[in-house]
């Protein structure tokens, strides 16, 4: 995140930094000991050395495990040492862990009685294998990841804390490999453990698709990993997106009403208030469900159950820091009388208030499980139910320099205008963006702004589905400008009357939104956050103008926002013309300009392809030309004209050859030459100079950046097939070709493909099996 650290945050990484240098220094000290104790003639009397080693660096190691588990994962003793030593010191080691299990992701959040207000925020991650529950510090992906049910999990345990390995497989050393079974592994074949278990794959090309599926169906929203199959290549070419199986359709929700030895009777809210029977189903069936139908779009709805009061089994304070057991007790409690809660999609658990229980609410993200301590009023359950649907909290980015995006930190609860925020009614519909997440709002209701425009956003909080209801402007490569417009805060002439915008993160491990204060030297706690009509925001840093221009007066009403990049550039070129022969290739063009200025770039010919990048300069792909004739086209970069001249062919081409099935080029497109297999890029596939013209230009080794094509009769192998190109690589390892019949992996998928192995071998496979 951008900014300076604060206080609170110094001090935390300096705690950080000390615990790494510790665990480090200790691992090296064991590593020592143990050189002198494989070396030496007598290795029992460095044992106690050893063993007083090994457990000084046991916790420290632990220590680290909480602070930076991928910093942990590195000091990992390998198998090859660790079967070697005496098992008194093995004992005192890191357990590698290996196997399924549940992920649990806990959001907790503290309340403020008097005023109703989210105060204080805190994110619990568990994983819990065949029953053992561990503290799990994660890092990377894992950060973003809603809760999953039984998925590979792998990493180091001391005691009861898990640092989790970004991966969901672990590549096996060959000492491990030893003690599993005897076969050999044949060339560029990998041995890996997922999920306890052994698989052989048969390149780093197998193993990086394998991963990589796996990956995309874990980052989904929803707890079942196997639902999302269908969708991963679906949603391959456009990013992840929420799994509308979990997110959308009717949701039965099981209200369990609970009660403790020491706190008998129905529950009661701050008030003294008991949540009956018929305010429990007023709560779910007439305010909450309203609420998610308006903010879905009809696409979600709720309908409840309410239980008699249950006894938990164990007094409250038992309860106060273990939500895990709190579900599990009111879920047994109930399906003792007779409620399975398996048989509803959301279960919610109620209880009297109590100020021993560290907040107002809590809930799973992402899968089923909430509960609310005293809270019987909408806030809170829309919150807490939020959380389940799989969404984080809505929040603020304060800057500390008096301007809207300067140096500051992140507010939790900061958005005043969102339930997931401190929104308090049913006006605070989720964000555009959390809608988008959700999959309530599709792309085609996001406006991508890439040229200067007035564009048109319609209020999202209206019901009525259809229309953009968002804006997106990228303003670098971490981060994107989302602008929205509400209009049922009726009673916020800023809200009603401008435009909110925020921005969200590309990184995979920050998913939360935060909102920008226009008005960042008010102390209205963002209430007037908006940019109104009349006024504008500008960037730069990056060089965007936001003006908002007024109000639309249509149905649903709507605001107008003119964007405009690049504002103050100037452009000129380095160079403003190149040469090149028939064969083509690859070039740039040098363009002069100011820090955060990206000039925008045409071509007038279908053979000359031009990529603008990051950095202000522009590359361009020159096909071959197959004419006798020479041909000049142009390139028109921020209205400045570059030439490229292109010589013509010197010898006569060769003929297509009869059968010809499919011709990618790969030169500015995925499109095949016969028209008929047609692919799409997916996964940031781009383009570079062939040896003759362009080509496709892809990390192979792991798969990012592919083609896509459609399977059809014409590209399955009958008798004989040919297939020619050219090839270039930078590292050994990949698949060139693949042909795959199912979202499947590993061989039995491929009817055949083309790799080159680890050695530069170029190998051609057929699956026995198609």
């Amino acid at each position: 995140m951008a900014g300076r650290l604060n206080s609170v945050q110094y001090q935390k990484q300096q705690q950080q930094d000390k615990f790494a240098q510790e665990a480090a220094e200790l691992s090296s000290t064991f590593k020592d000991w143990t050189n002198d104790y494989f070396a030496s003639p007598n290795p029992e009397s460095l044992s106690p050395r050893g063993l007083e080693v090994a457990k000084k660096r046991r916790a420290s190691l632990k220590e680290l495990i909480l602070s930076d588990p991928a910093q942990a994962l590195t000091l990992t003793v390998t198998a090859d040492v660790r079967h070697r030593l005496p098992s008194a010191i093995q004992n005192e080691l890191e357990k590698q862990v290996s196997a399924y299990g549940d992920y649990l992701v806990v959001a907790s959040d503290e309340i403020d009685p008097a005023s109703g207000a989210f105060n204080r925020a805190q994110i619990e991650r568990t994983v819990v294998i065949k029953g053992k529950s561990y503290r799990a510090s994660v890092y990377g992906r894992w950060l973003d990841m809603t809760s999953k049910k039984n998925i590979p999990i792998n990493g180091i345990a001391i005691d009861d804390v898990l640092a989790v390995n970004e991966s969901p497989v672990r590549v096996l050393v060959p000492r491990e490999l030893l003690d599993l079974e005897s076969r050999t592994l044949t060339e560029g074949e990998i041995a890996v453990e997922i999920g306890g278990a052994l698989q052989y794959f048969k390149d780093d090309y197998d193993l990086s698709a394998f991963t990589q599926e796996l990956i995309s169906r874990e980052m989904m929203i929803g707890p079942d990993t196997e639902e999302h199959k269908e969708r991963v290549l679906l949603e391959a070419a456009n990013g992840l997106s929420a799994d509308s199986a979990w997110t959308e359709g009717p949701k039965t929700v099981l209200v369990i009403r609970i009660d403790f030895p020491d706190r008998p009777g129905e529950p009661v809210d701050f008030a003294n208030q008991p949540l009956t029977v018929a305010r429990a189903q007023d709560l779910i069936n007439n305010q909450l469900s309203p609420f998610y139908v308006n903010c879905s779009y009809n696409k979600t709805s709720m309908q409840s159950t309410v239980t008699p009061v249950v006894r938990m089994p164990q007094i409250q304070s038992f309860y106060f820091n273990d939500f895990n057991d709190l579900k599990k007790d009111a879920e047994n409690a109930a399906q003792s009388a007779g409620f399975d809660p398996n048989n509803y999609n959301l279960d919610l658990f109620a209880m009297s208030y109590n100020q021993g229980f560290p907040y107002g609410g809590i809930a799973n993200v992402g899968t089923r499980g909430a509960a609310t301590n005293g809270s019987f009023s909408f806030k809170v359950p829309a919150h807490e139910l939020g959380h389940n649907y799989g969404l984080w909290h809505a929040n603020l980015w304060r800057t500390t320099d008096g301007t809207v995006i300067g140096s500051g930190s992140n507010i939790e609860y900061g958005n005043p205008f969102d339930t997931m925020g401190n929104g308090f009614d049913s006006r605070a519909h989720f964000s555009a963006h959390y809608k988008w997440r959700l999959d309530w709002l599709t792309d085609a209701n996001v406006q991508k702004v890439t040229a200067d425009g007035t564009y048109r956003v319609f209020a999202h909080d209206s019901s009525t589905p259809g229309g953009i209801r968002a804006i997106r402007i990228k303003k670098n490569s971490t981060k994107d400008y989302w602008i929205e417009f509400r209009q049922l805060f009726t009673d916020n002439s800023n809200v009603f009357n401008g435009a909110i915008v925020g921005w969200t993160y590309a990184s995979a491990s920050y998913n939360e939104n935060e909102l920008l204060d226009m008005t960042p030297n008010t102390s209205n706690d963002a209430t007037d956050a908006p940019l109104l009509i009349g006024q504008t925001f500008n960037d730069n840093e990056n060089r965007i103008r936001i003006t908002v221009i007024g109000k639309g007066n249509t149905t649903p009403q709507s605001l107008d926002i003119k964007v405009e990049l690049n504002v103050g550039c100037t452009f000129s070129l380095g160079q403003t013309s190149q040469s090149l022969s028939a064969s083509g290739g690859e070039g740039t063009i040098p363009v002069n300009t100011l820090s955060g200025c990206l000039p925008s770039a045409t071509s007038n010919a279908d053979w000359l392809s031009v990529f603008p990048t990051d950095t202000g300069t522009v590359r361009y792909i020159v096909a071959a030309n197959y004419d006798s004739q020479t041909r000049t086209g142009t390139i028109t970069v921020a209205g400045q004209t570059f030439t490229v001249q292109q010589g013509a062919a010197t010898t006569a081409c060769v003929p297509r050859p009869s059968g010809l099935v499919a011709w990618w080029r790969g030169e500015g497109t995925a499109l095949d030459q016969n028209g008929v297999n047609n692919g799409t890029l997916v996964n940031n596939m781009t383009f570079g100079g062939g040896k003759v013209g362009g080509g496709f230009l892809g990390n192979y080794s792991s798969n990012a950046g592919i083609v896509q094509v459609p399977d059809s009769p014409s590209l399955a192998l009958n008798r004989s097939m040919t297939f020619e190109g050219w090839l270039s690589v930078s590292s050994y390892g990949g698949r060139v070709i693949e042909r795959r019949d199912d979202t499947s992996t590993g061989d039995l998928a491929s009817s055949y493909d083309v790799d080159v192995d680890s050695s530069g071998r170029v190998d051609f496979f057929i699956a026995y099996n198609k």
